[in-house]
């Protein structure tokens, strides 16, 4: 019998890293600077499954690394309350059977590793040498561990039958990367799939085409993709509750006009 929790306040509720979390419910919750953080190598993901969050509030969350399978979010709130925003965010998380739907804020999903370039070198190392090295040997133990949970979610999707459901959420605002295109339940018309092969072969001359598209978040959004995630390609969606949804979904049939984006 799942647990369920009602209009309830979880404030830097931080989940145990590499247990099983089942069976769990929350309805007209807000959580406050709440997350699933990443693991160490060596030691287990956390994994959240048969989990339902229904019409709550986040502010500052974001689920990393984890397990994520048979789960409903069903209208969410990513603000403070007080007029600030900041997106949920979902990165490296493997995800079989989760459901979105609803009205749904800001999310972010991405993979676990970024494109990482030599970093350049800190004109304080001679001043601060031991905390510089100290800082790039966890960095360079994160990336390594980035790319390992980027490794197994390849091997999890090749043995599942979809990971996201998508076609009834109304965003305000969101990005999807990291999660293969063909296990995404989509809503077609609104939402399209770019390859980093295609954009990389076509944005520049679907800019010159369609001079329009640089009034929309598009080229940002791809220019991003292309400069700093590793994955191979992403969803582009057009938020039906932002104001600008009509001049997104507008650039979304540029692409696809262009070549650069799935035909509908």
């Amino acid at each position: 019998m799942a647990a369920a929790f009602q209009d309830q306040t979880f404030l830097s509720a931080h989940p145990a890293v590499g247990r099983l979390y089942e069976g769990l419910r929350f309805e007209r919750c807000f959580f406050d600077n709440c997350g699933v953080s990443p693991n160490e190598s060596g030691v287990e993901r956390t994994r959240l499954r048969n989990i339902a969050v229904v019409d709550c509030r986040v502010w500052a969350c974001h689920v990393y690394w984890a397990v994520v399978e048979d789960a409903l979010v069903d209208g969410l709130k990513t603000d403070s309350g007080g007029g600030k925003t900041t997106p949920f965010r979902i990165e490296g998380a493997a995800l079989k059977h989760v459901v979105l739907r609803g009205k749904i804020g800001s999310m972010a999903i991405a993979a676990a590793a970024r494109i990482w370039r030599a970093d350049k070198p800190s004109i304080f190392v001679k001043l601060f040498q031991p905390a510089e090295m100290a800082w790039r040997s966890r960095q360079t133990a994160r990336r390594t561990r980035a790319r390992e949970i980027d490794a197994a979610n390849v091997r999890f999707y090749q043995e599942i039958d979809w990971a996201l459901d998508i076609r009834e959420a109304q965003f305000y605002s969101v990005t999807i990367q990291g999660v293969p295109s063909n296990l995404i339940r989509r809503d077609v018309a609104t939402q399209a799939v770019i390859t980093r092969s295609a954009a990389e072969r076509g944005l520049g001359d679907a800019l010159e085409r369609f001079p329009q598209l640089g009034d929309t978040y598009w080229p940002y959004e791809l220019d991003r993709f292309l400069r700093r995630d590793s994955a191979q390609d992403l969803i582009l969606v057009a938020p039906k509750r932002h104001p600008k949804y009509k001049q997104q979904l507008d650039g979304i049939k540029m692409l696809r006009e262009a070549g650069v984006a799935d035909p509908e």
